[in-house]
């Protein structure tokens, strides 16, 4: 009787044990989706240039998340999308340069400069996030989720021209011409990177048990950025470098702030 008794424990704790279901949807562990991401522009020009009310941004997303249990599962990602800097409507100092004048000191003097073009800005990033799933059924169903998101951006200089809107030196009997094109950036491009704190949720919904349908928002806050944001502008008759730096920190808040996405994947083992 007593050896009864035990073979009826150990069948039971072997039934709670393997009873248990394994990671994954349909024992389907692993999710590659594509998704676009959408977001309102909130006053600064997307990547065609508007910023009115009812334009927005747009980036393409592609995730690829592993489940390790049940509700937890694990996600890289990788977005790329461009957009746009307006400096038309500021005014910086430069040392500027120009062959047809010499001032004296090297054919340098300062110059004050405007934009006439938007600057084209194009970012990289790359998540990392943990995933929590309140069905059960990871990587599938409802889940919110949190991580560091790597953003490299890269203004390019060339695609707008700066030409001075006042010049105060005296040469051969000329005064600089307003309006000329005398700066030309020391360099063609402006790099930097930044680190992010991701987070969003989403609802995934199965076709057929291969094809998933997805739907989710997401922010990403930028702990270097944000004081500039709430800091006000730069102040004064602001240098190139730091006009251009104080225009790229606000437009990656407002972008990163909220956004919606819509996308399409796969379920596999």
């Amino acid at each position: 009787m007593r050896i009864l008794y035990i073979l009826l424990i150990v069948s039971g704790l072997a039934s709670s044990v393997f009873g248990q279901k394994a990671p994954g949807y349909m024992g389907k562990k692993t999710k590659i989706v594509y998704s676009g991401i959408i977001s309102p522009v909130l006053g600064y020009p997307n990547s065609a240039g508007n910023s009115d009310l009812f334009s927005f941004n747009f980036s393409h997303n592609l995730s690829i998340e592993r489940a390790a249990n049940r509700i937890r599962s694990y996600a890289v990602a990788l977005e790329m999308f461009s957009s746009k800097l307006d400096m038309t409507q500021n005014r910086f100092t430069e040392l500027a340069y120009h062959p047809e004048f010499d001032f004296g000191n090297g054919g340098e003097d300062l110059v004050e400069f405007q934009a006439q073009d938007l600057i084209d800005l194009r970012v990289l990033a790359v998540s990392l996030n943990s995933i929590r799933y309140g069905t059960g059924m990871a990587p599938f169903g409802v889940n919110f989720y949190w991580g560091v998101k790597v953003l490299m951006m890269e203004e390019d200089l060339t695609s707008s021209t700066f030409k001075s809107v006042s010049l105060d030196t005296y040469n051969s009997g000329n005064w600089g011409i307003e309006g000329s094109i005398y700066y030309v950036p020391k360099d063609d491009t402006y790099k930097t990177t930044t680190i992010g704190i991701n987070f969003g949720g989403e609802i995934n919904r199965a076709i057929q048990d291969v094809v998933v349908i997805n739907l989710g928002v997401q922010s990403t806050i930028l702990p270097t950025y944000v004081g500039t944001w709430f800091g006000g502008g730069s102040g004064g008759t602001p240098s190139f470098e730091s006009e251009l730096e104080f225009q790229h920190k606000n437009r990656m808040v407002v972008h990163q702030i909220f956004s919606m996405k819509i996308g399409v994947g796969i379920l596999l083992p």
